[in-house]
């Protein structure tokens, strides 16, 4: 069987270099175009899970530093879904029967390869038809709670309200004191703009898929030195280090409230990921979008040097209702910050990495500087057609 020019994504655990450069030429023969790596030990794993996303392992079923069986349990405690086959120099049928037990695919012997490229192409095809299937059935549960959310949006917006105006309300009052000090006006004036803020995010949750409004020109450093600001204390009390590298102001066409709460979000995650003494680093540069030279923008990256992000959760970052903090998360933050970048015809990437020596995490936002009113543009002719 003959596959030619089709693309392979191969992480190998084999021992003998000799033996995987043997598995590297029968699989380029057969017309794979392979990404490959050879690894031996279970911290090279980890390593290559954080780093890749791999289409196939195959592996020796017994190392010096490491075995089949090792790799099958991690990938099965890690969630990571991906075909596996053995092909080993010396394996039994007791030994074959508790490797397909433990989750693999099929095995083969190093002597006698004739096997492996369609045990590869069945595997490939039912890893895919076991994707989709995963797919459907995320994309359903997602449509009925997201149907939900917006039930429940609209009573809670209703419901919060009556509060929110009766909190303005008192420190409008607090205003009027004529024996109020300067530290404790600044105070108030705060707590009005947070205050507003709520009252904008309520309204977004009304009207999330209605089109765009109160679009203005935004200066993008100023927002995140803003959420530094209101963050400060949570900053302080952690000892946590920002380091601000801004090469440009950052001055976009946009929703500044929107924008804000994309930063809010980003900005205590990776303040919350690094813990006591960690770095956060935050950065403002010229760029033009990913795959399209010749459209300009903005790029904010924020880079915390936290534990980083495990794979197997990276799929499902910015799902809606997927969270890694237990009770203290809703799972919305990232997935409604991916829609508002969306909407402004953006685009948010994520890189991470969980080697004990180098981890971290990095998110980078591409916003263009003139595009999001093309877009509002096409948005209104559009309804205005229906």
């Amino acid at each position: 069987m003959n596959i030619p020019g089709k693309e392979l994504r191969l992480l190998n655990i084999e021992d003998s270099e000799d033996d995987s450069l043997l598995l590297r030429h029968h699989l380029a023969r057969a017309g794979y175009r392979l990404t490959f790596e050879r690894i031996e030990t279970l911290e090279q794993l980890e390593s290559a899970l954080g780093e890749k996303t791999w289409d196939l392992v195959i592996s020796d079923y017994v190392m010096p530093r490491f075995s089949a069986l090792a790799a099958l349990n991690r990938l099965k405690t890690s969630g990571v879904d991906v075909p596996f086959i053995v092909v080993s120099g010396a394996i039994g049928e007791d030994t074959a029967v508790a490797a397909m037990r433990a989750g693999a695919c099929d095995y083969l012997m190093k002597d006698n390869l004739t096997r492996l490229v369609p045990a590869i192409e069945r595997e490939l095809l039912e890893s895919s038809h076991r994707r989709q299937r995963k797919q459907a059935e995320q994309a359903l549960r997602t449509a009925e709670r997201l149907a939900t959310l917006g039930r429940l949006a609209a009573v809670i917006a209703h419901e919060i309200n009556n509060p929110l105006e009766a909190v303005t309300n008192v420190l409008y009052l607090l205003r009027q004191r004529p024996d109020l000090d300067p530290e404790s006006r600044d105070y108030i004036r705060i707590a009005d703009e947070e205050l507003a803020r709520v009252a904008r995010i309520v309204r977004q949750a009304l009207t999330f898929n209605r089109g765009h409004s109160g679009v203005t020109s935004v200066r993008l450093s100023t927002i995140l030195q803003n959420v530094l600001e209101l963050y400060g204390p949570r900053v302080q009390s952690g000892n946590v280090v920002v380091e601000q590298q801004f090469e440009c102001p950052g001055d976009i066409f946009a929703i500044e409230g929107e924008v804000r709460q994309v930063f809010s979000n980003l900005i205590v995650n990776a303040v919350d990921a690094v813990g006591q003494g960690g770095k956060v680093v935050l950065r403002i540069s010229p760029a033009r979008e990913w795959g399209n030279s010749r459209r300009k923008g903005v790029r904010v990256t924020v880079a915390d040097n936290g534990s980083g992000i495990r794979p197997e959760h990276r799929k499902e970052l910015f799902e809606p209702f997927f969270t890694t903090k237990g009770n203290k998360g809703n799972g919305l933050g990232l997935w409604i910050s991916r829609e508002i970048v969306q909407r402004h015809g953006g685009s948010i990437r994520l890189h991470s990495r969980t080697a004990p020596e180098s981890s971290g995490t990095v998110f980078s936002v591409f916003l263009p500087e003139n595009a999001f009113a093309k877009s509002h543009s096409k948005a209104v002719t559009a309804r205005a057609a229906s």
